[in-house]
């Protein structure tokens, strides 16, 4: 299984219903987990899933990813 944590800073506490259940219909995905006081967004997914599945999904919902950056 994989998995990515990553913010959508536009993110209301509205949209988490509507992108948990979108993220969650991708064939493959198996946890959706949205804390929306941070933003924060992790997705475990194993194939046929990938994180292109998922960018695309959210591009499609008009929502950005930030994914954070690691030093």
């Amino acid at each position: 299984m994989d998995s990515s944590t990553f913010l959508i800073p536009a993110m209301t506490e509205s949209d988490v219903p509507l992108i948990k259940s979108e993220l969650e219909q991708i064939s493959g995905v198996r946890t959706v987990e949205i804390h929306q006081p941070t933003h924060s967004v992790t997705v475990v997914w194993t194939e046929p899933a990938g994180m292109d599945d998922i960018w695309k999904r959210l591009e499609r919902l008009h929502f950005t990813p930030d994914f954070p950056q690691t030093s």
